[in-house]
């Protein structure tokens, strides 16, 4: 649902974009009314109600004012709550079992994707790379398309690396004509006089008849341009 609100209005125009917060207040409402799991549903409620995540700044109704960086909050946050998910329960083990709390390392390991899934999602401090973090859950929960491949892309090179490729690709100049170079003449000139000297060979063929010799000494036909069967070698060669 969230990577889908950001896909529907990257394509849409602005009388149908849909903001993140009234996609976030459905999503509230759904949970409410409709989620089977009684204390999940609380948790989310009170976490909703409570702006955690600051989802009351991230999510907003701007529509026509809205990037692209906007609609992409919502599939963020909503990770971000799920991972929260994860890391407490990961403690409430811990009471429930009388055994120490969760370490860092522990914390982190209950977080999805894992590090080893996705390198560059995580930094250093364990912090996240957003862009990363949407184009991994993209590639999960949205259908392959002509975007696909460019997702992937962010994942392995991070969106730095995909600017410098860009950048790099983007001054890229062709290597000039080596024809052009040499003689001094674009390329479309020197077609040109090629085509006038076959046409000149073909003439003076033509005028002193000195091809007919040779095709008939190679094919075996008579000196009047005739197969023994008497077909004419323009017909021949043409069927």
């Amino acid at each position: 649902m969230t990577v889908g609100i950001a896909e529907w209005n990257v394509e849409s125009p602005t009388s149908l974009l849909i903001s993140t917060n009234h996609a976030a207040e459905s999503l509230r409402g759904y949970v409410e009314n409709f989620f089977g799991c009684e204390v999940c549903q609380a948790n989310f409620i009170r976490e909703y109600d409570a702006c955690a995540r600051d989802r009351c700044n991230r999510l907003n109704d701007k529509t026509d004012t809205a990037t692209i960086s906007d609609w992409k909050q919502l599939s963020v946050w909503l990770w971000e709550i799920h991972n929260d998910v994860n890391v407490r329960l990961l403690k409430e083990k811990a009471v429930r079992e009388s055994i120490p709390p969760p370490s860092e390392g522990e914390q982190q390991a209950a977080r999805w994707p894992t590090k080893d899934d996705c390198p560059r999602c995580w930094n250093e401090d364990w912090s996240w790379d957003e862009e990363v973090i949407f184009s991994f859950l993209r590639l999960e929960y949205w259908p392959n398309d002509e975007k696909t491949e460019q997702h992937r892309n962010i994942i392995q090179l991070g969106p730095e690396g995909m600017e410098e490729q860009f950048n790099w690709e983007d001054h890229i100049e062709e290597p000039p004509s080596k024809l052009g170079t040499v003689y001094g003449a674009p390329p479309c000139a020197i077609a040109l006089l090629g085509l006038w000297w076959i046409y000149q060979k073909r003439e003076r063929k033509r005028i002193t008849g000195r091809h007919k010799k040779i095709d008939a000494s190679q094919h075996g036909l008579s000196h009047n341009g005739m197969t023994p069967s008497g077909q004419d070698t323009y017909f021949s060669h043409r069927v």
